[in-house]
């Protein structure tokens, strides 16, 4: 195996405006053959390995595998502690101590230093979810550039321990130490190639990354190497199949039944609040949505896909709110103002079953309500510039929570949120979604009911229930853990004998 140049690694990871990755003059892999590599299908490579820049689930399998958080996120457990030890709290201030003889891949210490210098980087950069830490003291400020980073609310006091002020005392703080955000990355990134993770990368080309076991990481376990390979969607389960790949991350809908029963094929359940999204050009036509809404026959929906989830209904859990569902099969049509045409805009990433949900909805509401839609599939980058730019009509939205809590999911739609694409505006609902941030465990399920009963009422997206991702793992490996967050670890992977 041959390392990657630094030149590669400032270029990948430095420069936030290209960010492509270079593949004339990439090695090729050698290691392809070896049957104890585990690979894993991607439909991409991701632009950029910088946790602090990164907005797909893809490119967060491969790094949560290179970088670690100071806690991680358990399903049974809420956190657990990764490279972080513990925390010392009282209501505002936090004393956290990382774990004993940390190292960076290259053998050089890891420090708390580098988790204060890294999290100052992720509000200045600035990171698309840097919203997250506004909890800590001063964040808002540097973020927006009125402050400086050495004014944030996060300070060393020694190698092994850092102190956290926070704005508000509020139970969901230690999820903002599992976040993406507060992985440690070395200072001077784009000097040296070094990883915190159970690997580190060590080969590429722009159709494989190849990751080795870092041999520094705190678990001193034996690991296999990790390949990620391309593939497009159908192609993947196909080399699946002739045991090229060990994890399929993604059956496609309509092979579903042909898998379910066997063994080595998992339902893996996922918070997110997915949706068909109304963008602003529909914000004045109440009646329209609402019949968009109700004309749809969601159980017909929910059969097409073998979804286990039932759509018309928010992605979250029982444990967060109440259970609040669209009916669908209106046959009472209210009276509306009728535009021309509409367009339904989805990111090609989601696969055929993005197309197949298009070309069902296209069907559906020109039979229910003469209503001619146009559909427009996107490559991923260029559907999430249309997005923050120019919305279109409708689309289709798939919403990663950065946290296990209402909260993470319903603060997109509050006033002003760079993120409030639909540009929802609700004052009581806004209200709501505060008190949702600093109210206790018993009070937040209430809290959340209110304002997605709000968000429901008025007609601005229409959710596709709760998302179970249907994976294929070769039952030759364990270790392998995938949680509600989507977040994949491979820290004590291992073949069976």
């Amino acid at each position: 195996m041959k390392l990657l140049s630094l030149s590669f690694f400032f270029f990948f990871f430095h420069f936030g405006r290209a960010q492509e990755v270079q593949t004339s003059t990439a090695p090729t892999l050698k290691a392809s053959q070896t049957s104890e590599i585990f690979r894993i299908s991607l439909s991409d490579i991701p632009k950029t390995l910088d946790p602090h820049r990164l907005r797909t689930s893809s490119g967060s399998f491969l790094t949560q595998q290179l970088y670690r958080p100071f806690f991680i996120y358990d399903d049974k457990k809420s956190y657990v502690p990764e490279l972080g030890e513990a925390c010392v709290k009282t209501a505002l201030k936090w004393t956290c101590t990382i774990k004993k003889d940390l190292k960076w891949s290259d053998g050089s210490a890891l420090t708390s230093l580098d988790f204060v210098l890294s999290i100052r980087r992720a509000l200045t950069l600035p990171s698309p979810r840097a919203d997250l830490l506004f909890n800590l003291e001063n964040a808002k400020e540097v973020f927006e550039q009125k402050k400086k980073p050495e004014q944030l609310g996060i300070r060393v006091i020694d190698s092994r321990t850092f102190e956290l002020k926070w704005l508000k005392d509020s139970p969901d703080n230690d999820l903002v130490l599992m976040s993406p955000l507060f992985v440690p990355l070395p200072d001077g990134l784009y000097k040296k190639a070094v990883f915190s993770g159970p690997y580190q990368l060590s080969d590429q080309n722009n159709q494989r990354l190849l990751l080795s076991p870092n041999r520094l990481y705190f678990k001193k376990n034996s690991r296999p190497p990790i390949e990620f390979q391309v593939f497009e969607e159908n192609l993947a389960v196909k080399a699946y199949e002739k045991k090229q790949l060990e994890l399929l991350r993604r059956v496609p809908t309509a092979q579903i039944p042909q898998f379910k029963s066997r063994p080595d094929f998992h339902w893996q359940s996922v918070l997110r609040l997915d949706s068909i999204a109304f963008g602003p050009e529909l914000k004045d036509n109440f009646e329209l949505r609402k019949n968009l809404t109700e004309s749809l026959n969601f159980e017909e929906l929910q059969t097409l896909f073998h979804s286990p989830g039932k759509i018309g209904c928010p992605g979250l859990s029982h444990e967060m709110s109440a259970p609040l569902c669209y009916k669908g099969k209106n046959t009472k049509i209210l009276a509306f103002k009728s535009p021309k045409n509409l367009t339904f805009a989805y990111s090609t990433l989601g696969g055929d079953d993005h197309r197949r949900l298009a070309e069902w909805l296209q069907s559906q509401w020109q039979k229910k309500l003469n209503l001619n839609l146009s559909i427009r599939p996107l490559e991923n980058k260029v559907f999430l510039n249309l997005l923050e730019t120019n919305p279109p009509a409708l689309f289709r939205r798939g919403l990663n929570l950065e946290a296990p809590t209402c909260f993470s999911a319903l603060n997109l739609f509050t006033t002003g949120h760079p993120d409030n694409f639909i540009q929802f505006q609700n004052k009581k609902y806004d209200e709501l979604v505060q008190k949702l941030s600093i109210s206790n465990r018993k009070q937040q399920r209430k809290l959340c009911t209110q304002a997605l009963k709000i968000l429901m009422d008025s007609y601005v997206l229409i959710p596709t229930g709760r998302i179970h991702f249907a994976i294929m793992v070769s039952p030759q490996w364990s270790g392998w853990r995938l949680n509600e967050l989507n977040h994949l670890d491979l820290s004590e992977l291992k073949a069976l004998p």
